[in-house]
Protein backbone atom coordinates (compact mmCIF):
# COMPACT_ATOMS: atom_id res chain seq x y z
CA UNK A 1 0.00 0.00 0.00
CA UNK A 2 1.01 3.40 -1.08
CA UNK A 3 1.03 6.14 1.35
CA UNK A 4 1.35 9.87 -0.20
CA UNK A 5 2.02 12.40 2.54
CA UNK A 6 1.22 15.74 2.75
CA UNK A 7 2.81 18.51 5.21
CA UNK A 8 2.97 21.98 6.66
CA UNK A 9 5.01 23.87 9.18
CA UNK A 10 4.22 26.72 10.83
CA UNK A 11 6.85 28.62 12.61
CA UNK A 12 6.42 31.53 14.89
CA UNK A 13 8.74 33.83 13.98
CA UNK A 14 9.16 37.55 15.61
CA UNK A 15 5.21 37.51 16.38
CA UNK A 16 4.78 36.34 12.64
CA UNK A 17 3.91 33.11 11.73
CA UNK A 18 6.18 31.31 8.64
CA UNK A 19 3.90 28.53 6.93
CA UNK A 20 5.95 25.90 4.59
CA UNK A 21 4.49 23.28 2.95
CA UNK A 22 5.53 19.86 0.88
CA UNK A 23 5.31 16.11 0.38
CA UNK A 24 6.80 13.56 2.68
CA UNK A 25 8.10 10.40 2.31
CA UNK A 26 8.01 7.69 5.26
CA UNK A 27 9.43 4.63 6.69
CA UNK A 28 7.78 2.63 8.79
CA UNK A 29 9.16 -0.30 11.05
CA UNK A 30 7.36 -3.69 11.01
CA UNK A 31 6.23 -3.09 14.41
CA UNK A 32 4.73 0.33 12.90
CA UNK A 33 6.33 2.27 16.13
CA UNK A 34 9.77 3.46 14.43
CA UNK A 35 9.17 6.20 11.74
CA UNK A 36 11.99 8.28 9.54
CA UNK A 37 11.50 9.82 6.15
CA UNK A 38 12.35 13.26 4.35
CA UNK A 39 10.35 16.58 3.53
CA UNK A 40 10.54 17.61 0.38
CA UNK A 41 9.44 21.37 -1.38
CA UNK A 42 6.80 20.80 -4.02
CA UNK A 43 4.64 17.87 -4.79
CA UNK A 44 6.62 14.91 -5.35
CA UNK A 45 9.25 13.23 -2.88
CA UNK A 46 10.71 10.15 -2.93
CA UNK A 47 14.31 8.99 -0.90
CA UNK A 48 15.99 10.96 -3.24
CA UNK A 49 14.46 13.77 -3.78
CA UNK A 50 15.84 17.87 -2.65
CA UNK A 51 15.36 17.17 1.00
CA UNK A 52 14.10 20.12 2.98
CA UNK A 53 14.60 18.71 6.81
CA UNK A 54 15.07 14.93 8.02
CA UNK A 55 12.68 12.95 10.49
CA UNK A 56 12.69 10.39 12.93
CA UNK A 57 10.60 9.22 15.91
CA UNK A 58 8.08 6.81 17.41
CA UNK A 59 4.83 5.85 17.81
CA UNK A 60 3.59 4.30 21.31
CA UNK A 61 0.52 2.13 21.62
CA UNK A 62 -1.74 4.59 22.24
CA UNK A 63 -0.93 6.73 19.17
CA UNK A 64 1.30 9.31 21.34
CA UNK A 65 4.30 10.41 18.25
CA UNK A 66 7.74 12.39 19.28
CA UNK A 67 9.56 13.36 16.36
CA UNK A 68 12.73 14.82 16.04
CA UNK A 69 13.24 17.22 12.91
CA UNK A 70 16.90 18.13 11.52
CA UNK A 71 17.18 20.65 9.21
CA UNK A 72 18.91 20.59 5.75
CA UNK A 73 20.44 23.85 6.74
CA UNK A 74 23.65 23.32 8.93
CA UNK A 75 22.66 26.36 11.11
CA UNK A 76 19.72 25.46 12.19
CA UNK A 77 19.60 22.98 15.49
CA UNK A 78 17.17 19.95 15.55
CA UNK A 79 13.65 20.37 17.17
CA UNK A 80 11.75 17.69 18.90
CA UNK A 81 7.51 17.71 18.47
CA UNK A 82 5.15 15.80 20.36
CA UNK A 83 1.34 15.39 19.69
CA UNK A 84 -1.06 12.65 18.58
CA UNK A 85 -1.80 10.41 15.38
CA UNK A 86 -5.18 10.08 14.34
CA UNK A 87 -6.98 7.49 11.70
CA UNK A 88 -9.63 6.68 9.93
CA UNK A 89 -10.84 3.84 8.09
CA UNK A 90 -13.74 2.97 5.97
CA UNK A 91 -14.12 -0.03 3.31
CA UNK A 92 -11.96 1.44 0.41
CA UNK A 93 -9.67 4.08 1.97
CA UNK A 94 -7.60 4.49 5.53
CA UNK A 95 -6.41 7.81 6.22
CA UNK A 96 -3.67 9.41 9.06
CA UNK A 97 -3.32 13.05 10.45
CA UNK A 98 -1.02 13.73 13.10
CA UNK A 99 0.07 17.62 14.05
CA UNK A 100 2.78 17.80 16.33
CA UNK A 101 4.30 20.56 18.04
CA UNK A 102 7.12 22.60 20.44
CA UNK A 103 4.56 25.24 21.32
CA UNK A 104 6.27 27.46 19.01
CA UNK A 105 6.63 25.05 16.14
CA UNK A 106 3.95 23.43 14.49
CA UNK A 107 4.24 20.65 12.57
CA UNK A 108 1.49 18.55 10.20
CA UNK A 109 1.25 15.42 8.74
CA UNK A 110 -1.38 13.45 6.39
CA UNK A 111 -2.36 11.19 3.91
CA UNK A 112 -5.08 8.94 2.35
CA UNK A 113 -4.66 5.87 0.62
CA UNK A 114 -7.39 3.43 -1.12
CA UNK A 115 -7.45 -0.05 0.29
Amino acid sequence: MEFNWNWFMGVDFKGRWLVTRGQAYFEVSEDNCDISGVMCLGDVCTKDSDIYAKFVGKVSDDSEVVMTVTSSKEDVPPFEVSGTMFSAENDNEISYTFVLTDGTTVLGFSCCSKL
